[in-house]
């Protein structure tokens, strides 16, 4: 590997670096090492190292100010925009609330059970109430 494309890699990595001004200096250093080695990776990859296969290299990586916005992205917030949590609340301070509440649901079991009754009441009450069936009359002159 020569060191003929250097200059053209320090100034992508120049470009990374001035589009992340506006990072933390250590996550830019950061950035700018990880670029770095993957570069060099690349680069040592190549069986023949020539200016279009490190513009190669460089052009898959991206646009400088593209991957300045993603590790924006990735970044931590500042500590200012941090907001607090507030007061902690306890779980045992807070009952926890049913869907509905208990006596409704034993006032509609008492409905549900009611209506069952008297349902079986009516039904039974018709079958009681019919008349049994009389037998059909005999014909005259028969036994």
């Amino acid at each position: 590997m020569t060191q003929t494309y250097d200059p053209m890699v320090e100034r992508y990595l120049a470009a990374v670096a001035g589009a992340a001004a506006d990072l933390p200096a250590e996550q830019r250093a950061g950035l700018l090492a990880d670029l770095s080695e993957h570069i060099a990776s690349a680069r040592a990859d190549l069986t023949h190292e020539s200016e279009d296969a490190v513009r190669a290299i460089l052009h898959r990586l991206g646009d400088p100010a593209s991957i300045a916005a993603e590790a924006r992205r990735d970044a931590p917030p500042p500590a200012s925009a941090v907001v607090s949590p507030g007061p902690v609340v306890s779980p045992v301070a807070v009952a926890p609330r049913s869907a509905m509440p208990t006596w409704a649901i034993v006032l509609l079991a008492l409905v549900g059970l009611v209506a069952v009754v008297c349902f079986a009441a009516v039904v039974l009450g018709f079958l009681l109430a019919a008349p049994a069936p009389t037998p059909a009359p005999a014909a005259p002159g028969l036994p």
